[in-house]
């Protein structure tokens, strides 16, 4: 190979890595979005008519 074809060869292979860092990331940010979405104190919050059915056996 050329001194110039190994440069382009190294341009293309710099550009991929960047694209991959790219992919790494969102896919990370992703990741990081289900996690919170699935185990966020959102999903912990409790509907209110199931807490009476609690108050209603103290009651009894």
């Amino acid at each position: 190979m050329t001194h110039e074809e190994l440069e382009q060869k190294c341009a293309r292979q710099e550009q991929q890595i960047a694209e991959l860092v790219a992919k790494v990331a969102w896919e990370e940010e992703q990741y990081r979005l289900n996690k919170k979405r699935r185990f966020g104190s959102s999903s912990e919050k409790t509907d209110v008519e199931q807490l009476s059915i609690f108050n209603e056996a103290s009651v009894k």
